[in-house]
């Protein structure tokens, strides 16, 4: 286990607990969610705890989310809002996916927007290459640019993935 939780203010979170280069997720959310400003705003653990799921825990943006959320809190900060705050995150960040769009090949792009739609085990397998429309050999020096761009990564359970969460949710909306 990369964090443990302990009990203490902040709604059941205490100061944040390093384990495996990791805070404790739900302190660290809930206090940039939460904002203990006394402004009457709250933020229940379990939506914090939405905040890093939605976006697998990448720092940039459970910032970014847990702020733009915070902003449309009026009392308590709900599920609702956070679907919300990340329908305005999307065109946030939009210039940055295109600039980094625009500078891949037509093979890095098919394959990019094929393990956004669906990330595998085996990009390499027949039937993932034909439903996506892709050569093996093109889907070879694809991926190799792709990871070395780190545009893609293989996570723990040694699945190909977008490793920028947001970006893959623009990818199969557009």
């Amino acid at each position: 286990m990369l964090f443990q939780m302990r009990s203490g203010e902040n709604d059941g979170c205490a100061p944040p607990l390093f384990i495996d280069g990791f805070y404790d997720n739900c302190w660290w959310v809930a206090l940039r969610c939460t904002h203990p400003t006394g402004a009457g705003k709250s933020c229940p653990k379990e939506t914090a705890l939405e905040i890093y799921n939605s976006i697998r825990g990448y720092p940039y943006y459970v910032q970014k989310l847990a702020s733009i959320a915070w902003d449309l809190t009026a009392r308590q900060c709900t599920t609702d809002t956070v679907r919300a705050a990340f329908r305005i995150l999307l065109p946030m960040e939009a210039q940055d996916f295109e600039g980094i769009w625009s500078g891949l090949t037509l093979i890095q792009r098919g394959l990019l927007k094929a393990l956004a739609q669906e990330p595998t085990i085996s990009p390499y397998a027949r039937e993932f290459l034909e439903r996506h429309r892709l050569s093996v050999g093109g889907t070879q020096r694809a991926m190799n640019g792709l990871l070395s761009r780190d545009l893609i990564e293989r996570d723990d359970k040694n699945i190909y993935r977008l490793t920028d969460p947001v970006m893959g949710v623009w990818l199969k909306e557009n």
